[in-house]
């Protein structure tokens, strides 16, 4: 009899695992394309996947940074099972300008993968010069509101000012929020913290550093807490070299949930098959 159920558990335990969370509303806190101080162009690349066996109706809506999006534009398209759209570099379709930069939200009937990779190059440079990040899309669940926090690694504010740090925040509860940055030090003290609002649906680039000037420390950790309001926020942070540009991105904490989540429906199937093993079994020994 053991050896019966020991089968479906075991389906369950070798079910699939996806290093990016797949999801049917899906936050990517910065995206755009355009032009930067100092000559430099700024483009986006965005992945989304239908990893299901079943074709998944999308929206894309850009959010455009520094403001209100009562009605972002959006995009609407097909995306059949298995099958991979890339947005190379994204442009007018996606951002309904020829330039721009904030937050993409993605929504579907169907739990769909997303990333993009950020870059920047010289005007007059090729591709192959570039300097890139990525950012996998984080689900729109994951995000805090009103006394709730999350943190993000990787904050540097040295005396020599070689890096700088840059937080992308994402309201997407559709109404406003006043939330608080603070500087965490590596023994868990709160340096300083500070104030600040967002719009619904506004995407919001916070320079760390500019918003802190007097603030010098070589490693610490950003706290990011709602303190009054509706609304629900998503947000990463980019450490950047200052001289090359080069980045890394950091995503914001969230709670931890089972590395393996099944849909429902798949899951009545394993404990109806468990079931009906253990009725056999237990007829078989009769």
């Amino acid at each position: 009899m053991r050896h019966f159920i020991a089968a479906p558990i075991l389906v369950l335990l070798t079910a699939p695992l996806f290093a990016a969370i797949s999801d049917i509303d899906l936050v990517i806190p910065i995206a755009g394309h355009g032009h930067q101080t100092g000559g430099r162009v700024y483009d986006t690349t965005l992945w989304i996947t239908n990893p299901g066996d079943a074709p998944a109706k999308v929206t894309l809506q850009f959010l455009q940074a520094s403001q209100s999006n009562p009605s972002p534009h959006h995009l609407d398209f097909a995306l059949g099972p298995g099958v991979t759209r890339v947005f190379d570099p994204i442009a007018a379709e996606v951002l309904g300008a020829n330039e721009g930069v904030g937050g993409i939200r993605i929504r579907s009937d169907h739990n769909l993968l997303a990333s993009a990779r950020t870059l920047s190059r010289l005007e007059s440079e090729s591709v192959a010069r570039a300097i890139a990040t990525t950012f996998n899309a984080v689900p729109a669940r994951f995000a805090i509101g009103n006394g709730q926090t999350a943190i993000a690694q990787g904050l540097t504010l040295a005396n020599d000012a070689t890096e700088r740090y840059r937080l992308y925040v994402v309201e997407t509860a559709g109404q406003s929020l006043t939330y608080v940055i603070g500087i965490i030090d590596t023994k868990g003290k709160t340096l300083t913290q500070k104030a600040f609002y967002i719009a619904p649906n506004e995407e919001r680039v916070v320079d760390v550093g500019d918003e802190f000037p007097n603030v010098r420390v070589d490693h610490a950790v950003v706290r990011v807490g709602g303190v009054n309001g509706s609304g629900r926020l998503i947000f990463a942070g980019a450490q950047i070299a200052r001289e090359s540009q080069d980045s890394n991105s950091v995503e914001m904490s969230f709670v931890n949930e089972p590395r393996v989540r099944i849909p429902m429906t798949e899951a009545i199937v394993y404990v109806a098959v468990a079931l009906a093993i253990v009725i056999a079994a237990l007829f078989y020994r009769r």
